[in-house]
């Protein structure tokens, strides 16, 4: 794996964390100019690279052929805003009143597994649970991974129902 570029785990910035993987799975989209006012498209490539580098061919054929543009704000929003003071994604964790969830896949080539676990570190006062996946890569919604998140999370309502 390679190291991350950038990691921020400030107290009031948030967490973000940039890598050669977030780069190469993004690519171009990253750099286009003005970003905020462009339209962005992922290609099956950096699918099958970054977004669901665990899940069968069959399944990285779906996303992308559901695949659809991106506006180039929310890219921007998400990630390069990262590294201004006032970014768009900042979370106030002190505001936060409710247990959390973090479900990580260990093969997680968008948000890397690095940044997950800060990010369970910074909301373990809000009783953030944590749960790394063997084996999973960023697409948890569907595919092969689906049955394994699923039951995480209902285990984990199960668990918060009787506290």
């Amino acid at each position: 794996m390679l190291p991350s570029l950038f990691y921020f785990h400030q107290r009031h910035r948030g967490i973000n964390a940039w890598s050669w993987s977030v780069i190469r799975t993004f690519g171009r989209n990253l750099f286009l100019f003005p970003l905020w006012r462009r339209v962005t498209h992922i290609t099956l490539a950096q699918i099958r690279y970054g977004i669901a580098n665990t899940q069968p061919d069959s399944v990285q054929q779906l996303i992308y052929q559901h695949a659809t543009y991106e506006s180039g704000r929310a890219t921007f929003q998400m990630g390069v805003s990262g590294f201004f003071p006032t970014g768009y994604s900042r979370v106030n964790s002190a505001s936060i009143r409710c247990p959390i969830l973090i479900i990580a896949g260990n093969k997680d080539r968008i948000t890397p597994i690095k940044a997950q676990r800060a990010m369970a570190k910074k909301y373990a006062r809000n009783k953030a649970q944590f749960i790394e996946l063997e084996g999973v890569c960023h697409w948890t919604v569907g595919g092969e991974h689906v049955e394994v998140v699923r039951s995480a999370m209902l285990s984990w309502l199960a668990e918060d129902a009787q506290a």
